[in-house]
């Protein structure tokens, strides 16, 4: 069976092997990934990334409910999103949205802590903390913690949700 891949926002990333969606070209098939519902059926993909682009997008929840709508059950989704004190937030005036660790907490099927609910849709969500070249020097679970007071620590973090 072969794998069914999205590249969400691919900008000038065209992946190999990977339906390479944007609004700007290059790109395989034109999608605005701001206008809902995305024109795939339900569990299209298996594995869905998106790099660097959610920080871009009006409405994340949304987006993260359209993503797993067309996600398979045992499918994949990796986000990948600037850390929120790193320079790279900050350095692209499109931007419209920071992340740090607990970002998604609330979408996370074993979140204990909940106020509200922003999405009926939940994920198993895994973490990875990309540190800057400063923050490397650094062991990672000293990092998780210095990196959210102390600035320019990690540069990007990693989500990979599974619906």
């Amino acid at each position: 069976m072969k794998l069914r891949k999205l590249n969400a926002g691919c900008g000038n990333n065209l992946r190999k092997g990977f339906l390479n969606i944007d609004v700007i070209p290059p790109y395989d098939m034109k999608v605005d990934l701001d206008k809902m519902p995305y024109p795939f059926k339900e569990n299209s993909f298996d594995y869905i990334i998106m790099d660097n682009v959610l920080e871009h997008i009006d409405k994340p929840v949304s987006c993260l409910e359209e993503l797993h709508r067309i996600c398979s059950p045992r499918g994949e989704i990796e986000i990948i999103v600037p850390f929120y004190n790193s320079p790279n937030a900050f350095r692209d005036v499109t931007h419209k949205h920071f992340f740090n660790l607990d970002s998604f907490n609330y979408l996370d099927f074993d979140c204990k802590e909940r106020r509200y609910n922003p999405s009926s849709k939940r994920f198993k969500i895994k973490k990875n903390l990309h540190p800057s070249s400063i923050g490397r020097f650094i062991p990672k679970p000293i990092l998780n913690i210095c990196a959210l007071s102390i600035g320019n620590l990690a540069a990007a973090i990693t989500f990979k949700l599974q619906p």
